[in-house]
């Protein structure tokens, strides 16, 4: 479907409408299905399944400057989403859309729901969210605790990322872990936020002692270091919330010591602007030998800052940059002549340091050129 038009679903609150169906709109079978530049709506009746449900081996979907405003849904039996897409799916693209003004009861659930049916999958679901906007989301979590009232990412193999400045604002999630985001990361899935991604006022809200953790994040990780997330340095929380703990990002995982969380969430939590209560907080389901496992750690306290002339370098344009966040090994600066524009900004330089003896600054001073570089 394409051009400047709205879909009204008119249900006209007859729940015999949606007998038997599994969303408004069906797509399956392994084909292609896009939406364009449409404007979905309802006649303000409460829906019980999804408007959009996607599944079939291989089948794709893609939602370009669709608006799906306006909407309420309760789900009698388990969770739905706005969007609701099958485990067998392949490739899910959303870009430059709008998730705005939902409000989700009943069972529980999410605007964009993707895999948690059981389904099998030859391949994962390749999903990217490009540019896209969600603003004054409620809802509930599932029967399990899970919530993510924007995006709920619960298949068991996936790559999930989130781009182009998209915006989670005004997010709330009531008796389910995630406020904005829940994302189970099984079977070497991957989840990347990146490219000013921002989460403000996104809330994780404690019922019934469920709920409460990861007001804009909760990243679900049963297997360890070996699932991959990252969270990139130009990412934004800004007055969050969490019930119980992790105002902007819950970690729950095997062992803390061995998932390298430091060199995965990459924005500057050293920032004086950064509010670094109840911000980034984990649980443990193992430890070392002879310790307990830690519940409700701050994992903040585990960062560490460096204070540093030592700059890595890459002519590798994947993720090699000359900005002014450029030079440790996960960004390294593009440029030699940048680099030396690094060296003398205040980070850089040993001047900087202050407070000597508290055990958390380094100095260290070497250039490094990583992989084949052309001077």
């Amino acid at each position: 479907m394409d051009g400047q038009a709205s879909l009204t679903i008119k249900k006209s609150n007859l729940y015999s409408k949606e007998n038997g169906q599994q969303g408004w709109i069906q797509a399956s079978d392994g084909m292609k299905y896009g939406f364009y530049g449409i404007e979905l709506s309802t006649d303000e009746s409460t829906l019980n399944i999804p408007i959009i449900y996607i599944s079939g081996l291989n089948s794709k979907l893609e939602l370009v400057q669709v608006s799906l405003m306006r909407l309420k849904m309760a789900p009698l039996v388990s969770a739905k989403g706005i969007v609701q897409i099958n485990d067998d799916v392949k490739m899910v693209v959303i870009s430059q859309c709008m998730f705005q003004d939902i409000n989700i009861t009943g069972a529980g659930g999410n605007a964009i729901r993707i895999g948690g049916t059981q389904s099998k999958s030859t391949s994962g679901i390749n999903t990217v969210i490009n540019d896209t906007i969600f603003k004054s989301i409620n809802s509930k979590g599932d029967s399990n605790n899970r919530g993510g009232s924007a995006i709920a990412q619960l298949s068991q193999q996936y790559i999930l990322n989130i781009i182009g400045g998209s915006k989670f604002d005004s997010i709330k999630c009531t008796n389910g872990d995630g406020g904005a985001i829940y994302a189970s990361l099984f079977n070497m899935s991957k989840f990347v936020v990146d490219e000013g991604t921002s989460f403000t006022n996104c809330d994780s809200v404690a019922e019934a002692n469920s709920g409460g953790r990861g007001g804009g994040i909760y990243l679900l990780l049963p297997y360890g270091s070996e699932n991959d997330f990252m969270i990139w340095m130009s990412i934004v929380f800004n007055l969050n919330k969490a019930s119980k703990f992790g105002r902007d990002i819950f970690i729950y995982c095997q062992n803390i010591s061995a998932l390298d969380y430091t060199d995965k969430i990459l924005f500057d939590v050293f920032n004086s602007e950064y509010n670094k209560v109840n911000a980034i907080y984990g649980t443990e389901t193992a430890s070392k030998l002879g310790e307990s496992p830690r519940i409700d750690y701050d994992l903040l306290s585990t960062f560490k800052q460096t204070f540093s002339n030592s700059l890595f370098i890459s002519s590798k344009q994947w993720r090699s940059f000359d900005t002014q966040h450029c030079g440790i090994i996960l960004v390294p600066c593009q440029t030699i002549d940048y680099a030396k524009i690094r060296m003398i900004n205040g980070e850089w330089n040993q001047d900087t340091i202050s407070g000597e003896g508290d055990g958390m600054h380094d100095l260290i001073h070497e250039l490094i050129i990583i992989e084949e570089f052309v001077i």
